[in-house]
């Protein structure tokens, strides 16, 4: 019991009330409130063992609900919150910031899929997060935005009329399901978890590192799926909101949770404004919807986003 409310407890608030949650024995580090995880886990066994009301008890406590504020008195005493004076910012984990995406674009789908996308690849391998899988080989052209490796295309083009033609799938930009239905390749991970400490499928792996690189700020200004959740996102926006003050103001409360500041409404404006389309984008409908779309990239982008505070 008291390994099952530690390792709640760590997940709602970011640290276990034990700092090491794979190790209860005397190598590990002791409690740092011994008589709260003993209650907790009392009272979790008094509840016929259910986790929701385990939960509920946690979220509804004082401890959960304190702000994050920062208190330099407070740090002095305790730089690292043993004592929980505050809320510690945590950064949400990869499944949950890709999920967030699809759902404020409106993509989500919450059904769940009859199987993997790996199970239905046939004869097959995959590399660097993609799925070459092969089909025989037909007189038509392929497909416009195939990606080919030249080395696959030439493996397989030497069987003559029993050829096979390879298709390139990137594992987690061609769904929309909840990614704890994506498939989980050894060494090959989808991009989408990978770059945000996906734990090490190899292993059981009692908490996650989390950590805030570079890779992670380029990941949200360059990848084709962020990019398509941001152009979603902004389509969602026109849908529902005809005013732009109003469409900005949708886009925070979606992103966010809370409504946009004055402030934030007049930086959303001066970079809406100041946002260069592209040359393609000859009318003013397709500008004002690049312009919102790289918004919604922004928005997605921000520290606030990817961390609960």
């Amino acid at each position: 019991a008291r390994v099952m409310v530690n390792r709640v407890w760590q997940h709602l608030l970011g640290q276990g009330i034990v700092r090491t949650p794979e190790d209860f024995a005397s190598t590990g580090m002791p409690p740092t409130h011994p008589e709260l995880l003993d209650h907790l886990s009392v009272e979790f066994m008094k509840d016929d063992w259910s986790v929701k009301r385990l939960v509920r008890s946690i979220v509804l406590s004082r401890v959960y609900r304190s702000s994050s504020e920062f208190n330099a008195v407070h740090f002095e005493i305790d730089p690292e919150n043993q004592f929980h004076w505050r809320f510690t910012p945590k950064r949400m984990d990869a499944e949950v910031i890709r999920d967030s995406m699809l759902a404020i674009s409106g993509q989500l789908d919450l059904k769940h899929p009859r199987a993997s996308i790996v199970a239905a690849a046939g004869n097959g391998f995959i590399r660097d997060g993609s799925m070459i899988s092969t089909s025989p080989l037909s007189s038509e052209s392929e497909p416009a935005g195939r990606p080919m490796m030249g080395m696959i295309r030439n493996r397989f083009q030497e069987g003559g009329d029993n050829a096979m033609r390879p298709t390139l799938t990137t594992l987690d930009q061609m769904v929309n399901y909840r990614s704890v239905y994506l498939p989980i390749v050894r060494d090959n991970v989808a991009r989408s978890l990978a770059v945000f400490d996906f734990a090490e499928s190899t292993m059981v792996v009692g908490q996650r590192e989390s950590s805030n690189t570079p890779d992670q700020g380029l990941y949200f200004l360059n990848n084709t799926f962020v990019i398509a959740q941001a152009d979603a996102m902004a389509k969602r926006l026109m849908r529902e909101a005809d005013r732009q003050s109003d469409q900005f103001k949708l886009a925070f409360l979606l992103a966010y949770g809370r409504p946009a500041t004055s402030s934030e409404l007049r930086a959303a404006g001066v970079f809406y404004r100041g946002f260069s389309t592209s040359a393609s984008a000859s009318r003013t409908e397709e500008q004002n919807f690049q312009k919102l779309s790289a918004l919604c990239q922004a928005i997605m982008a921000s520290a606030e986003f990817r961390f609960v505070n």
